[in-house]
């Protein structure tokens, strides 16, 4: 009894240890600096090169080890013994693989829940992280989809409002046949000031042909008529 315990307790701390020294050994840690040169960084990718070499030299001897002390110890046995050394394994990795995963998730998912419920602290701390952040979240992207849509959208006809005026009021914006060159018309106050940049721009007409913009208000888009 003693033996078989020894034998059990000293087979479990070889494979665990090997194990967990894989472990720290493959592990990398992120490494942030606000400058890098080439020589850090290639000392930093031969560290990591180095530890990738040595990890996979000790698991494939551990593995080769593993598969050849099995092998002999099946040779040397009965075949009634190998079969229940068989059923020890196969239970041992339902165990680990399925059993103690499923039970581990069961008890820390029912604490957490009996936690929640019965701690009115922990309750608002989740709601202030996790819930306040997923909303702020959402109400920026619907501020950034409304910015866009606004930048993006077509003028449609209820955008433009049909108002009456007087046939004095009226200005007239011409262009010249130069697309590069522009003409502005400068609007007065009253209507001697309109009258003036009427007459002025009859003499401009007289010396340039005119080119009158229109907007067609049957079109659901904003149409550009020319009338020569």
């Amino acid at each position: 009894m003693v033996q078989t315990a020894t034998v059990g307790i000293i087979s479990a701390l070889l494979g665990d240890l090997v194990i967990f020294a894989l472990f720290i050994l493959q592990s990398r840690s992120a490494v942030d600096k606000n400058e890098w040169n080439a020589r850090e960084k290639t000392k930093i990718l031969m560290k990591w090169r180095c530890k990738s070499f040595v990890f996979w030299s000790v698991w494939s001897c551990h593995a080769g080890f593993s598969i050849i002390y099995v092998l002999l110890f099946l040779a040397n046995v009965s075949l009634q013994d190998a079969i229940k050394w068989l059923e020890s394994c196969c239970v041992s990795l339902v165990q680990d693989l399925i059993l103690v995963p499923l039970a581990v998730a069961l008890i820390l998912a029912t604490l957490a829940s009996f936690a929640i419920c019965c701690s009115r602290k922990v309750q608002h701390k989740i709601e202030n992280d996790w819930l306040a952040d997923e909303e702020s979240e959402q109400d920026d992207n619907e501020d950034e989809l409304e910015d866009e849509a606004s930048k993006g959208r077509w003028i449609e006809p209820g955008d433009v409002e049909e108002v009456e005026v007087a046939s004095e009021s009226l200005v007239s914006v011409t262009l010249a046949d130069d697309p590069e060159e522009l003409h502005s018309v400068e609007l007065g106050n009253s209507q001697a000031g309109l009258r003036d940049s009427a007459h002025s721009e009859a003499a401009e007409e007289q010396r340039r042909s005119a080119s009158a913009v229109l907007i067609d208000p049957e079109d659901d888009c904003t149409s550009i008529y020319s009338e020569h």
